[in-house]
């Protein structure tokens, strides 16, 4: 592995192109041998003036282009599907076309452009590195060498054609944050592809959690060295203030242990209801492939906590959303609404200094929904327990492209353990005292109940007209009969006809 592009001014009269580059290149796969690449050149043929502009060319990664079509501020994600060398005028020319993701219109999507880089001079191979930004560090040439003879592995952000989260550990540092601490060596998700970039006045400095010591980005050591830009993801502190964060020391972590929440260090007490919840949960969807609790914390007090059950399908699920009204009654004994529903994960030790919260800010400009996690869970095994924040409630639907349909039940001044009992098509919530849950624990009755309150969900939807809305149920209540088929609740699914 050599070394980074160096940088690069250079102008274009033709174009009034202004740009200053920062590089990092893999041309041995195009060009069937090993080269070096050193951009003197590029032009863009999109009427677009970039000021920035650091890239991983390789195919089937990601490039980040920051000050998209001359916004300052704005990054656009891309990946580079094609590459060709083209000859004008004895000119070696390289033609990169790119799948754009559009983080900025508020929509998910794709759209292509075509980059042109007129002429270079070819030198050696230079990286593989999946996403390797660090355009604020002053001497990224020996930074980069530091960081290779460490034997650094960098995020991958794509999976065939959507992104998916990758779950890292190592340190984290927060912008105006004095709690950073405690968040060394915890296990943390990533969704650094659809951030905004830090400015570049800010994105030097980045708290490590002592005062207002700031990082001096000409002094960096090797303990101190960060990963900055595009893989800064949106951190929500617990007490509502907005920070970013850089990780340093990434390393891929894998959960496929139901041990895992049985050492998260909650109280004593948590820690019991949460072992019964978990029994209840793996003995009620045990027979699904993969299934994921969800830890929702309430504050920093970690007294109050939701349990959300994923079990997924054998196939990928779809993910709708479905267009239903506020309904006017319900149950005698119980209280609801319907919401989306979409949560990032993270696992922190208790107290919850700070905690990961997308849903909470409507509408985020940059969304990934649920489905991006199917693929890495079908490859879990058993229970796994992932921690993270509260109920995620929109009342604006169509902002929302893609996320799961949701149905949360209250009961009346119940105290304890909320526990949610989700297979991904249909959700139903029972907020259960500690008698209550050990009950479940124990026995299955509780489970008309849940049944009971799908019954209604697919009533609503019935009432709506709404075709997807059947099936999205239909799936759920073929599910259950099968699950439930041979025991005395199975009687119950013929409420669903």
């Amino acid at each position: 592995m050599a070394r980074l592009i160096e940088h690069r001014k250079c102008e274009d009269g033709h174009s009034s192109v202004s740009c200053a580059l920062q590089v990092l290149v893999y041309w041995a796969t195009s060009f069937n041998s090993t080269i070096e690449a050193k951009v003197e050149e590029m032009q863009s043929t999109m009427a677009a003036e970039f000021e920035y502009l650091w890239a991983l060319f390789e195919p089937g990664k990601i490039m980040v282009i920051e000050n998209f079509r001359g916004m300052k501020g704005l990054t656009a994600c891309v990946s580079l599907v094609g590459v060709e060398e083209l000859t004008d005028d004895d000119t070696r020319k390289l033609r990169l076309t790119v799948q754009t993701i559009d983080t900025a219109s508020g929509k998910y999507g794709y759209h292509k452009q075509i980059f042109t880089i007129r002429s270079f001079v070819g030198k050696e191979h230079v990286c593989d590195l999946g996403l390797y930004p660090l355009p604020y560090h002053k001497d990224s040439q020996e930074l980069e060498k530091r960081l290779v003879s460490r034997g650094r592995e960098f995020i991958q952000l794509t999976s065939g054609d959507c992104f998916h989260y990758q779950q890292y550990v190592g340190k984290v540092f927060l912008d105006g944050s004095d709690v950073t601490s405690d968040w060394e060596g915890k296990r943390i998700m990533v969704d650094c592809a659809l951030n905004k970039i830090r400015s570049s006045s800010v994105v030097p400095k980045i708290t490590r959690g002592r005062g207002n010591s700031w990082l001096d980005p000409d002094k960096l050591t090797d303990e101190e060295l960060l990963i900055c830009s595009g893989t800064v993801p949106a951190i929500t502190m617990s007490g509502g203030t907005m920070g970013a964060a850089a990780i340093d020391c990434l390393r891929p972590v894998e959960w496929r242990d139901i041990s895992v929440a049985k050492n998260v260090g909650l109280a004593d007490d948590t820690k019991a209801k949460m072992e019964i919840v978990m029994q209840v949960a793996k003995a009620g969807f045990g027979h699904q492939q993969s299934t994921v609790i969800l830890f929702h914390g309430d504050g920093n007090s970690g007294k109050k906590w939701t349990v959300e059950v994923i079990a997924e399908e054998l196939r990928r699920p779809n993910f709708i959303i479905l267009p239903f009204s506020h309904p006017q009654s319900s149950p005698m004994e119980w209280t609801y609404e319907f919401c989306n529903r979409w949560g990032a994960i993270m696992h922190v030790q208790e107290p919850i200094n700070a905690m990961l919260d997308r849903g909470r800010h409507v509408p985020p400009a940059h969304f990934i929904g649920l489905e991006c996690l199917v693929d890495d869970l079908r490859t879990l095994k058993g229970v796994v327990c992932f921690m993270t924040t509260s109920h995620a409630k929109w009342i604006q639907p169509e902002l929302w492209p893609s996320v799961t349909f949701g149905v949360e039940f209250k009961k009346a001044r119940a105290k304890g353990v909320t526990l949610i009992w989700s297979n991904v098509v249909a959700k139903a919530g029972v907020e259960l005292t500690d008698k209550e849950i050990q009950s479940l624990a124990q026995e299955m009755d509780k489970i008309s109940q849940i049944n009971s309150v799908v019954k209604l969900a697919l009533g609503l939807a019935e009432s709506e007209g709404s075709k997807p809305g059947l099936e999205h149920f239909e799936r759920a209540r073929d599910m259950r009969k099968e699950f439930l088929e041979g025991t005395e609740v199975g009687q119950e699914m013929n409420h669903y006809t």
